[in-house]
């Protein structure tokens, strides 16, 4: 992995603690301190879906004082040895811009993600700003593959 990562510099490396990724309760929320990407301000933000299945989280990008979207990929990594998953964000709808958007986890998904003490760790690895003239579908591109060493 850190070979296959070589000159990569994540825009935020988190770890999302035990006690926030166990609480499903609808008030449970967890934000990460601001972050800089592509000369803007951020924050990533995981909670419950409101009336979504249980154990389902949010992973979304929060945009701070503007309205761009940000193309990236949201790494979750496995358990020691097991590698990590990507989860492409390069699908932000313009009609969102300025509104928080990413990935959504179901709980079976989700615990293929939980280190031994329940905590979860994250990566953000900023790509570009979607324009307003970008109108090509990323989503259909498929994930960067990367080897786990």
């Amino acid at each position: 992995f850190q070979k296959s990562m070589a000159g990569a510099s994540p825009a935020l490396v988190q770890r999302i603690p035990a006690s926030a990724v166990g609480d499903c309760s609808a008030e449970a929320q967890w934000a990460s301190p601001v972050f800089t990407a592509c000369g803007q301000l951020w924050s990533l933000r995981m909670g419950t879906l409101g009336g979504g299945a249980p154990g389902t989280q949010f992973f979304c990008l929060l945009p701070h004082g503007h309205d761009e979207r940000l193309k990236c990929s949201i790494f979750f990594a496995k358990r020691n040895g097991q590698g990590f998953k990507e989860r492409r964000i390069h699908d932000w709808p313009m009609d969102l811009a300025g509104q928080p958007w990413g990935p959504t986890l179901d709980a079976n998904e989700l615990a293929k993600y939980k280190q031994e003490d329940g905590s979860v760790l994250i990566m953000v690895h900023a790509d570009s700003l979607c324009g307003y003239a970008d109108l090509q579908d990323f989503s259909a591109t498929p994930p960067l593959r990367m080897t786990p060493r």
